[in-house]
């Protein structure tokens, strides 16, 4: 009986004398779980140290220096400094991250919220040093407990926090409770003009004004207090010379006597009336 020959499992016989197949499981090779172990293990790895980099204390702001400031106070600007880079950018990335920082967005911030002529900003490790120049005024709105720098317009500045004993201003006092924001007009041009060169006035002659009182709603209503402890109401709205002679030629008659008066008012044409202490 003749036998059929299988040439096809003749021919994988050979190959697996051979060692053409193999056997993971069998033969010594590399598992397939230790490969993978080893890519999750340089996936973690990398997402620790991306990690490290973004989120560790080490590579963030850490101090911040002040120069330049007069007016507004060295630690306000610090204040709103750290508030500007406080938080996340994309939900992520700390804003205060020394590669991440945006120097654009904190310089934009703080000319938003002073009125500053100039502002430099250089990092130097981990310290942030910002040189200021401000818009200097040196007149002082005051609005209740609230303290403002406005300019010859009649623009709000900035806020102060304190008033320094050394500086030199215009105090202007509000009779109203408000709280403008820097950029807004708490008086029109015309009236400021108009306090400020009766200020001029009053200090070349005999006279020492100390501060002013006005209603920004009230356009007939000034008054200014005198250093010996009296006040004179003016209108702004009646030509200041007429009403400055009024009260010079006053204080200037035999029978005056400042010490005694609580106010002297000149508003009201020729007469001018006084009201003794």
């Amino acid at each position: 009986m003749q036998i059929r020959r299988n040439f096809f499992r003749t021919a994988q016989r050979q190959k697996w004398q051979e060692g053409v197949y193999h056997n993971p499981y069998f033969d010594g090779g590399k598992r397939p779980w230790k490969r993978r172990l080893v890519i999750l293990s340089l996936i973690a790895g990398a997402g620790a140290l991306i990690g490290f980099f973004l989120f560790t204390p080490l590579l963030r702001l850490k101090t911040y220096r002040i120069d330049g400031a007069e007016f507004i106070g060295a630690d306000v600007i610090e204040r709103a400094a750290r508030a500007s880079l406080a938080g996340r950018k994309m939900l992520v990335i700390p804003k205060d991250h020394l590669f991440f920082f945006s120097e654009e967005q904190l310089s934009q911030t703080l000319f938003d919220q002073f009125r500053l002529d100039r502002l430099d900003v250089e990092r130097q490790g981990r310290e942030l040093h910002l040189r200021v120049a401000e818009k200097i005024s040196r007149v002082v709105w005051q609005a209740g407990e609230h303290l403002y720098v406005v300019d010859e317009y009649g623009i709000v500045l900035n806020e102060l926090d304190t008033l320094a004993e050394d500086h030199a201003v215009t105090m202007i006092r509000s009779l109203r409770e408000e709280t403008p924001a820097p950029g807004e007009r708490v008086l029109d041009a015309k009236t400021m003009s108009y306090l400020l060169d009766l200020l001029l006035l009053l200090r070349e002659g005999p006279l020492n004004p100390v501060s002013l009182e006005v209603d920004s709603t009230e356009t007939h209503f000034l008054r200014v207090n005198m250093e010996d402890g009296y006040a004179v109401f003016f209108d702004p709205t009646v030509p200041m010379n007429e009403q400055l002679d009024r009260l010079v030629d006053m204080l200037k008659s035999e029978s005056a006597n400042p010490s005694s008066y609580e106010y002297i008012d000149v508003r009201f044409g020729e007469r001018v009336y006084i009201k003794n202490r």
